[in-house]
This record gives structure tokens, C-alpha cells and sequence, in this order.
């Protein structure tokens, strides 16, 4: 009896002991963020027409200002706020007049040329922006001297 016993416990050692699995959770967080970043690349130049009535970048001589939007989703969209004043002028330049804004895109968005006040989508990705903008005098014309405006690129 002693020697089954013993050669039962032999048996029960030489078996491995049932392991149990335990398993654990590892969590993992994280966040999205949509993004607008604008990028002003080069300013634009103002010439005028022959008349004089006219101060813009799309004249000849003139230059549009350039800038660059990268967007990390397709939330957004841009415009352009034309000058509401003149920022530098002589005396009499800023009398009767009006001012216009219009953009343009290449690149993950394509825009023809388009009113400044027009909110126009945008996809993901990196956007260049060509932006122009115009004075006109309604009677009389730009008197001799520097002229400054600012359009307001917006992401939104």
C-alpha cells in the first residue's frame, strides 16, 4: 500500500499543475485636433491704372500677396476681408473710395479667382493662396504719394 502510494505521488509530481491565464487591460488614449494654420509668404504691391481711379494688385505693375493655409481636416473654409481704410496716405487719398478683395488657390484646394467674401471650403492639406485687392476712387483720381492696406486672410 505504502509503495502505491508512493508511486502515486510520483505520478502527481511528475504531472504539471494546471495553470490558470490571467490577462490584463492595457488602455491607450489619444486626441484629433483640427487645425488652420496661415502663412503670409510675400506681400503685394499696388500699381494703378491709367486714369489714375484705380490702386490694385491686379494692375499692370502690380503683384498679388501670397500666402500658404495647411488644415489637418476639411472643416474649415477661407475668405478674404477686403481694407476697410487705408493703413498709409496722402492727403485726399483716402476720399471716395472703395475697396475689394478677390483670392485664388492651388494645391489641396483649388479655387478660380473668387470674391474675398465668398467663405469657400477647404480640403486637407496644404493650400496656396494668391491674394489680391483693389481701390477705386468714385470721382477723381489717387493723388501722388504711398498708399498701405491690409486684407485679412481667414481660416474658419
Amino acid at each position: 500500500m505504502k509503495k502505491s502510494a508512493f508511486l502515486a505521488a510520483a505520478i502527481a509530481a511528475a504531472i504539471p499543475a494546471q495553470a490558470f491565464a490571467v490577462t490584463g487591460n492595457v488602455q491607450f488614449d489619444g486626441s484629433v485636433s483640427n487645425t488652420c494654420a496661415i502663412t503670409v509668404n510675400s506681400a503685394g504691391t499696388l500699381a494703378t491704372n491709367v486714369g489714375q481711379t484705380v490702386l490694385g494688385s491686379e494692375q499692370a505693375g502690380g503683384a498679388a500677396g501670397t500666402a500658404t493655409i495647411v488644415t489637418t481636416s476639411a472643416a474649415y473654409q477661407v475668405s478674404a476681408d477686403a481694407p476697410t481704410a487705408w493703413t498709409a496716405f496722402p492727403t485726399g487719398g483716402d476720399t471716395n473710395v472703395t475697396f475689394a478683395a478677390n483670392y485664388a488657390t492651388t494645391g489641396a484646394t483649388t479655387i478660380t479667382k473668387t470674391s474675398g467674401t465668398t467663405l469657400s471650403a477647404l480640403a486637407t492639406g496644404s493650400t496656396d493662396v494668391n491674394v489680391n485687392m483693389s481701390a477705386t476712387k468714385s470721382s477723381g483720381s489717387f493723388p501722388t504719394g504711398t498708399y498701405g492696406a491690409v486684407v485679412t486672410l481667414r481660416c474658419e
